[in-house]
């Protein structure tokens, strides 16, 4: 039966995220498998710059709930104006068979729904503004017919949040197009690490100084994404010789991002968040066999330290990690493999499949353990 996925997501599509980056592979799986996908987001911003950033399926329907005009800042998110008015009215216009949430909706939307925690959103240490998001969130929480956690420490987390038992929370992977990824072995491969990513929760700046600490004066180091001024100033205080061999490679398209994945010997997300969480971009790297050198925050359900990669607390760490799987091809082997092995827990088909249950009332879907939480 083909069915009528909705996509929302309370942000704009032109950043290119985790949360963007498993919106697009999923919805690009689904259409594959024959079903409609509609995108509904704060703002689209230019689908031209989505197609070549995400490698977006040309038949899925981008809709903006504030208009390309910016009326309403993409920072206000959920609590727009635009989504209680524009963007409950589009939804039920659409009449999907599934809504797919990314971050909850205040209102409920009549038809089969879940609601996808990818982390737990930001924090605040004014403890008033503390409560008010959470009497929110759980306000919004409780109009979606299933909840469902990216990660294993995002669901036990958010179920302390809302009040929910752990397993009453669905936990679903990330994911990302398998077939457009893959990489070759370790002499097959440049003697570099990535960076993706310069959000300052990324931390580029951490990577750029654990490269800086590296011996091997043959390393490159590739940071992708828009440098801001501290960045480039970082690396503009690096020695002569440091600094000729960092690239900074701008924001690329999903073609060369995966080719230049899968042509270098170490990835690197020394990410910061407020609990470790299942990011796509580092499904990317599992995907392309590529080690992963990252920080305490990386969920362990995708870095497995000592299996696919290390846990480096630090840059004097980073730098050491860095040193072994870039310098030992058996190491480097032994954590390719067992990437290699990990990414198929993140099929956008598998993870597809799963989402479809749930508009067909499998046993995660509307009705079940953790409808109306």
């Amino acid at each position: 039966m083909t069915m009528h996925v909705v996509i929302t997501r309370r942000y704009g599509l032109a950043v290119r995220d985790g949360v963007n980056i498993f919106i697009f592979a999923l919805a690009d799986a689904l259409v594959s498998r024959g079903h409609r996908v509609s995108v509904v987001a704060t703002s689209v911003g230019d689908p031209a710059k989505i197609g070549h950033v995400f490698g977006q399926c040309p038949s899925i329907d981008l809709i903006s709930v504030a208009g390309e005009r910016g009326r309403f800042p993409v920072e206000l998110e959920g609590l727009s104006v635009a989504w209680l008015s524009r963007g409950r009215r589009t939804i039920a216009r659409l009449g999907p068979d599934l809504i797919v949430n990314n971050g909850a909706l205040p209102f409920g939307v009549g038809h089969p729904s879940c609601t996808v925690a990818h982390d737990l959103g930001w924090a605040t240490s004014a403890r008033r503004l503390g409560r008010l998001r959470l009497a929110y969130k759980r306000f919004a929480y409780a109009r979606t017919d299933r909840v469902v956690a990216v990660g294993t420490e995002v669901r036990a987390a958010l179920g302390k949040q809302l009040g929910l038992q752990p397993d009453s929370i669905s936990l679903i992977p990330p994911c990302v197009a398998l077939g457009r990824y893959g990489g070759g072995g370790f002499d097959g491969r440049e003697d570099a690490i990535l960076h993706s990513g310069t959000s300052a929760y990324k931390d580029p700046g951490a990577t750029v100084r654990a490269f800086a600490a590296l011996a091997n004066p043959s390393t490159r180091l590739y940071v992708e994404g828009a440098p801001g001024p501290e960045l480039t100033r970082q690396i503009m205080e690096l020695p002569a010789s440091t600094r000729r061999r960092v690239e900074l490679v701008g924001e690329l398209g999903a073609d060369h991002l995966r080719r230049l994945m899968a042509t270098v010997r170490v990835a690197a997300f020394p990410t910061r968040y407020r609990i470790p969480t299942a990011s796509a971009t580092v499904v990317e790297a599992i995907a392309s066999g590529t080690p992963i050198v990252g920080s305490g925050m990386v969920s362990a359900d995708l870095l497995e330290p000592g299996s696919n990669g290390f846990i480096a607390r630090g840059e004097a760490q980073a730098a050491r990690e860095f040193g072994l799987l870039l310098s030992d091809p058996e190491r480097w082997a032994k954590a390719s493999g067992r990437a290699c092995l990990l990414a198929r827990r993140f099929s956008a088909d598998l993870v597809a499949d799963r989402y479809l249950a749930l508009a067909r009332g499998g046993p995660e879907g509307p009705g079940g353990a953790a409808a109306g939480a």
